[in-house]
Parts: structure tokens; C-alpha cells; sequence
């Protein structure tokens, strides 16, 4: 989850329900954070960022059983995709998502850890829906960033310039992302 705003401060607290959330990032106009899984299964909860600044004001936020989110792309030699670094044709990617919902256990202390998702993945590149090759924790991430591999179609050349990527995770899907891809995989 991202906010933006100002004043947010580089050192935030951010609590649903006074639950604190896992920040990932923060700067003075924006914090990403990954919300606290006690709040699985309420209806909603009440926001609130306390900076040095002081505390917002509580607003209420719907929860959703998902709603995933591409965090980032992984070629296969580990880089980042991108336009400068593209995956090629048959080779497998990994993308990372947050917002995949509840595991078990709940809240796993220390990374890495093992841990099981409660939903079905599928993973669409370009127009193309399959089942991925893993679906499961990203060793040493944060809490519930899940990794999904999967491998790149071949297609015709035409196609290659509007590959995207989107998982699904139960009913919801994330945002599609453009995905860079060249030629064939070695």
C-alpha cells in the first residue's frame, strides 16, 4: 500500500486499527508500507500516520480478503526488468507481489521463514493465463511478499513490444505492468 502526501517525514508510523504496519519505504511525500495481517477477516479498519509533526486524522479503509500488487519484475540472472534489461522468450521470470492475503502462520517472526498462502495464484503475460511454476514466499523479504515464477511465452516479434504481466490471487487481480522482453532464451 502506498500514501502520499507532505510533511510525511522519514521515520512514519502508520497503524490500522492501532495495529502497526511494516514500512518499506518512506520519504517526505510518500510511505509504502505493507499493512499487519491482524486485521484479515475485519470488515474495515482505521487508518491513522503519526509523524514528528503529530498524528492525521483516522480514516476508514475497507479490508479485502487480496488485492495484489506488483511489487517488481525479476529476469532470471536476477536483474530487474526494464527497458535496458529485458527477459527473453522462454526464459522464467519472477514477480514480486504484495497483497496476497492471509498465510499460515499469521505473522512469521523472522525471515527467512516458510509459510503457506490461503488462495489460488494464476499469472497472464501478454494474453497468454498460466498456472506459475512457484508460488510461495521470497526468501528474506518482508512479510507476505509473495514470488511467482513463471516462463515467458514465444510469440511473433509483432507482439513482443505490448507484454504485460498481472497475477491473480483469488479474486482479484493486480494492476497489469508493462513487461520488457527480446528474443529467445538460450
Amino acid at each position: 500500500m502506498s500514501i502520499y502526501g507532505t510533511g510525511l517525514t522519514a521515520n512514519p508510523v502508520v497503524t490500522f486499527d492501532d495495529l502497526p504496519a511494516t514500512i518499506a519505504y518512506s520519504s517526505e511525500h510518500q510511505i509504502n508500507l505493507l499493512a499487519p495481517y491482524e486485521i484479515a477477516g475485519r470488515q474495515s479498519v482505521s487508518l491513522q500516520v503519526t509523524t514528528s509533526s503529530g498524528a492525521s486524522q483516522s480514516i476508514a479503509l475497507k479490508v479485502a480478503p487480496t488485492h495484489p500488487n506488483i511489487f517488481l519484475v525479476l529476469n532470471s540472472d536476477g536483474t530487474v526488468n526494464s527497458p535496458s534489461r529485458t527477459a527473453k522468450q522462454g526464459s522464467t521470470i519472477s514477480v514480486l507481489v504484495s497483497g496476497a492475503g492471509v498465510t499460515s502462520p499469521l505473522e512469521p517472526v523472522q525471515v527467512p521463514f516458510t509459510y503457506t498462502y490461503f488462495f489460488p495464484f494464476s499469472t497472464g503475460i501478454g494474453t497468454i493465463t498460466a498456472a506459475p511454476q512457484y508460488a510461495g514466499p521470497m526468501d528474506g523479504s518482508p512479510v507476505n511478499l509473495l514470488r511467482v515464477d513463471a516462463t515467458i511465452p514465444f510469440v511473433s516479434a509483432s507482439v513482443l513490444n505490448g507484454f504485460t504481466v498481472a497475477v491473480q490471487v483469488g479474486d482479484a487481480t493486480s494492476p497489469a505492468i508493462p513487461l520488457y522482453v527480446t528474443g529467445v532464451s538460450n
